[in-house]
């Protein structure tokens, strides 16, 4: 019976639907849809699924977790050695562009600003545990992060174009590209007559039925997105969800009170100074400050990354964390139950490789 429950094991773990399982859970973390929500829950990410499909490859893989974090924060900058490495590490940076969006903000501005802040929010708290974003519009009322300190960080989320693929529409002023990725997708070869063949049958509705007439200008600007995307030869590109380096990086004004009609002093590129390695960051001439975020949030003497990723595995294996608000460790948080244990897993998690 031993052997037997041994190789009964063995099989679970080796299966794919395993890391599916796994992987579900950071999706749920990450913010992941298959539509951008909320008033515009009908528009749908029709490249989201490479990144679902990164994340449930990088666990039945055995992705150091260290190697994940930083594909997904800076994987545009990350060393390379084939164009499929380059593939994977756009796919991961879907991370930062899976939010939702208020597409029908008229203030461009404000509406740099929201995306910025709904980066910082999801990178900090799945990363992290730690509730940054509270420090948008003043002080962190009960942790020790200055508004500085979000302003900081703000400034390499607006050194990045974050590229979610929709097209301008009604209810949607705030189009945006899609990442072209090396290779092509061999799934997509046929796809395109199809797609032609719905956008005609689509006119014609639109042309009998002016009751529909909305919902079918819909269903064209979708499709003509799409269209959009295929070569000269009528085969569509491959396409991700994504975010690259601008070519122009930049500090970020603080604002006062959050209003983007009140900008204060600049405020130099860096990391959280309650941490180990924060403060104003060292980033080379003309870049964002990515590689180097990416490579602070999985230091090993940075004491939260390890600690957060072993208390949502307990969570996941055992019910409940060991520290029972997964995204919050500040002070209206809940304080491990034991605390001993969740330091030798973290030191454990990062001697094993991550």
């Amino acid at each position: 019976p031993p052997a037997a429950f041994s190789r009964l094991i063995d099989r679970l773990l080796a299966s794919p639907l395993y890391g599916e399982r796994w992987g579900r859970h950071w999706l749920d973390v990450a913010g992941y849809s298959d539509s951008e929500g909320g008033q515009h829950a009908d528009r749908i990410r029709p490249q989201n699924w490479r990144y679902r499909d990164y994340v449930f490859d990088a666990f039945n893989a055995d992705k150091p977790y260290d190697e994940f974090i930083r594909e997904q924060i800076a994987g545009d900058m990350l060393h390379i050695k084939s164009d499929a490495d380059w593939q994977e590490h756009l796919i991961g940076t879907g991370f930062l562009a899976m939010g939702t969006k208020g597409l029908n903000e008229q203030n461009p501005r404000q509406f740099q600003m929201d995306l910025v802040d709904e980066q910082i929010d999801t990178m900090s708290q799945a990363v992290l545990g730690l509730t940054v974003s509270c420090a948008r519009c003043h002080d962190h009322k009960y942790d020790p992060i200055p508004t500085t300190d979000y302003y900081a960080l703000a400034g390499i989320f607006l050194s990045t174009k974050t590229n979610y693929g929709t097209v301008r529409a009604s209810q949607n002023r705030r189009a945006a590209n899609l990442i072209e990725l090396p290779l092509a997708d061999p799934r997509l070869k046929d796809q395109h007559r199809e797609l032609i063949q719905t956008r005609r049958k689509a006119r014609n509705d639109e042309k009998t039925s002016q009751q529909q007439l909305a919902g079918i200008r819909r269903r064209i600007a979708d499709i003509e997105a799409t269209l959009a995307e295929l070569d000269e030869n009528g085969i569509p590109a491959t396409m991700a969800m994504g975010v690259l380096e601008t070519r122009e990086p930049t500090d970020a004004n603080a604002l006062v009170r959050g209003d983007v009609e009140k900008p204060a002093q600049k405020v130099p590129r860096g990391f959280l100074q309650v941490l180990p390695g924060g403060g104003p960051a060292t980033i080379g001439q003309g870049e964002s400050g990515w590689r180097e975020l990416a490579n602070w949030l999985t230091a090993r003497n940075n004491p939260l990354t390890a600690r957060v990723m072993v208390n949502r595995i307990w969570l996941h294996l055992f019910g409940e964390g060991l520290v029972t608000s997964p995204n919050n460790w500040g002070l209206t948080g809940q304080k491990p139950t034991h605390p001993k244990l969740l330091d030798h897993l973290a030191v454990r998690f990062m001697a094993e490789n991550w």
